[in-house]
């Protein structure tokens, strides 16, 4: 059933998730997954149901990290993280979108400034897509 528009299986990106454009290598890019949110009280809060609570509060419950890990995830949350993102800073990707490389999900959901301050700070493979960038600006 559809939390305000994602269905469970949706991957997504969070926009307050994301890295700063000024130091995307701080972490990597959660990718998360929309997963059905629950029906008891008694396994919630006791008053009202979590699906209840995400109606209410217009927030959708989202396993991030767990498909696509991170690498600032891997060691510390092997199963993924939960938790409930408000439904406007979701943002629906692709399979090919989270299998993407860091530098490339930096460009993709960050910008080309992120990408160029990845580039700067040496991050692997950066510099090549910077310079793949700025080949298309130029011809």
């Amino acid at each position: 059933m559809a939390t305000h528009g994602f269905e469970p299986g949706h991957l997504v990106v969070c926009r307050y998730r994301l890295p700063s454009e000024h130091q995307p290598w701080i972490h990597g890019i959660h990718i998360g997954e929309v997963v059905e949110p629950g029906d008891d009280p008694a396994t919630w809060n006791g008053h009202n149901s979590e699906r209840e609570y995400c109606e209410l509060a217009r927030v959708v419950p989202v396993r991030y990290c767990r498909r696509f890990s991170c690498s600032g995830c891997r060691a510390r949350h092997p199963e993924g993280f939960l938790q409930h993102d408000g439904a406007d800073a979701l943002t629906r990707i692709t399979e090919e979108e989270a299998g993407l490389s860091l530098p490339a999900q930096v460009l993709r959901f960050i910008g080309l400034e992120a990408l160029r301050n990845l580039a700067r700070a040496h991050y692997p493979g950066a510099s090549d897509l910077l310079a793949e960038q700025d080949k298309e600006v130029s011809a």
